[in-house]
């Protein structure tokens, strides 16, 4: 194999691994923080009800 060869297969090896890392990590990350994250995936939806329970106050 002349050096060009090697040289693209080695840029083929890494991005293959740093696609699997982040694969992996955003996998892991979710099943790990599932909890923690489930809080902020409706924001509007909070801040809507919230200004209703603020608007419905009678004081």
């Amino acid at each position: 194999m002349n050096f060009f060869s090697e040289f693209l297969l080695l840029a083929m090896v890494l991005i293959t691994f740093t696609a699997f890392i982040a694969v992996f990590l955003n996998a892991s990350g979710h099943l790990l923080f599932q909890k923690k994250k489930n809080t902020f995936q409706k924001p509007l939806h909070n801040s809507q009800r919230n200004w209703k329970k603020l608007s419905n106050d009678p004081n």
